[in-house]
């Protein structure tokens, strides 16, 4: 099997998750040649950046062997290039053992093929950012809001009735907020939501407990 295929993936903070590919690697004419088609991916999961790095604006890359099968699973993933950065490395390799792909071909059927994967680390930060809250005092009704909400309730509903920050009149909605004015557990939180998805219930400074919910783009 031959290994001289990649593809580039780029994980940022404050917009979508995307996976795109950039461009075959050196001998991808050769590639063509032997194979009816290269793998496609399908099924991606973003890796997840380790809370330590995810306020530090560090750039990564780390370029992965992938293993992938004639039914498109990643059956092995080694690393051919440190990040130099080792919780980098084990998130891209957690990561990239639940892809999938369209599987490469060869006279017609589908076969296995070693791939090169690139995975970019990298941040975006953005100046201000719109996203609802909910604030209470006690853990136990936290959790039992965040069940509510999971349920289908409607957030802005609950955070009227319950929440007890400002926001609370306006359903809870917070919007072109500067993010350098937030803090950091709040960050952090934004930082692991993609857009319309829903947070736990996370401890404040205060002792409060929040739940947010990142506005839909």
């Amino acid at each position: 099997m031959k290994t001289n295929w990649c593809i580039s993936l780029r994980s940022y903070f404050f917009s979508a998750i995307t996976a795109s590919i950039l461009g075959l690697c050196g001998g991808s004419a050769e590639l063509l040649n032997e194979y009816d088609t290269l793998p496609k991916l399908r099924e991606y999961t973003p890796p997840t950046y380790p809370e330590k790095f995810l306020l530090s604006q560090e750039n990564a890359e780390v370029v992965l062997s992938l293993r992938v099968d004639e039914a498109g699973n990643v059956r092995g993933v080694t690393i051919l290039k440190s990040s130099g950065q080792a919780d980098l490395d084990s998130a891209a390799l957690i990561a990239a053992k639940k892809w999938r792909y369209y599987p490469a071909s060869k006279g017609g059927k589908p076969v296995p093929i070693v791939v090169h994967q690139k995975v970019l680390f990298s941040t975006k930060l953005t100046e201000s950012i719109s996203f609802y809250e909910i604030v209470v005092s006690r853990k136990d009704l936290a959790d039992s809001l965040a069940s509510l909400l999971e349920s289908g309730a409607d957030f802005s509903e609950i955070a009227k009735r319950y929440s007890e920050a400002p926001s609370a009149s306006h359903g809870g909605f917070r919007e072109t907020v500067r993010y350098d004015t937030l803090p950091a557990a709040v960050r952090v939180a934004l930082e692991r939501l993609a857009p319309g998805q829903l947070s736990p219930p996370f401890e404040l400074n205060d002792g409060r407990y929040m739940i947010i919910k990142r506005k839909r783009a």
